[in-house]
């Protein structure tokens, strides 16, 4: 009678046991969820796409920036002058509206492209090497932010920031995102007959604006502070 009386429900070692056990799961569960969601508070995202996936990476005074596309079919021609010809349109330097820095943004397939220009079905590495960052050009930065830059909302997003360009802020980051779309480009035209042209019909500076717009003021009156918080 005392074996089974221990096999009860009542018996107090059963018991414990059982709170043990769920208490132990109810923390491991609480365990394995805190950190996702501190991660996914803290993470900046650099994958773009489901079955075409773009991730760029590198930093505007790093070693170089550039992109790893997964998902692009094999026997797709490209060629790296075909993705050299996009990078070149949004090369800085090549008129007085953009950055000054000067830079040739020879891009280099590192793999996924057979040496006869075609895919070949696994992820393709684009890099592009900088050549010309000044990161002493910005000690000032250290003590204020850049008007009109993404300085202040990402230190506040993510709690840091790179003074020297920007880091993943700086519009560099752009050139990992040409080159895919470069990719990307091609494979329409290829798969769907599908062109693709952009342009920009105009670009002023905000002291030629005209006052009578609400939204041309306000974008002006936004410089126009910046400028203060600058002197």
């Amino acid at each position: 009678m005392q074996a089974s009386h221990c096999l009860l429900p009542s018996c107090p070692h059963i018991i414990s046991s059982r709170v043990l056990r769920r208490a132990s799961s109810q923390q491991q569960h609480r365990e394995t969820r805190r950190p996702v969601v501190t991660q996914q508070a803290a993470s900046q995202g650099s994958t773009f796409g489901q079955l075409f996936r773009v991730t760029t990476y590198g930093t505007s005074h790093g070693l170089g920036v550039g992109c790893i596309v997964d998902g692009c079919p094999p026997r797709l021609p490209i060629t790296v002058e075909e993705i050299q010809g996009d990078l070149d349109r949004r090369r800085p330097g090549q008129s007085r509206i953009t950055t000054p820095r000067k830079e040739s943004d020879t891009c280099q397939i590192v793999s996924g492209v057979s040496e006869s220009g075609w895919t070949e079905g696994d992820p393709i590495h684009i890099t592009v090497p900088n050549a010309t960052q000044r990161s002493q050009d910005y000690a000032e930065m250290e003590v204020a932010y850049r008007p009109s830059h993404a300085d202040a909302t990402y230190d506040m997003k993510y709690g840091t920031r790179a003074v020297a360009g920007g880091g993943r802020a700086s519009a560099r980051e752009t050139i990992g995102r040409v080159a895919a779309g470069a990719i990307a480009k091609k494979l329409l035209k290829q798969v769907c007959g599908t062109e693709v042209a952009t342009g920009a019909s105009a670009c002023q500076a905000c002291s030629r604006m005209h006052n009578h717009s609400p939204i041309l003021t306000s974008v002006g009156m936004l410089c126009r502070f910046s400028a203060m918080l600058v002197e």
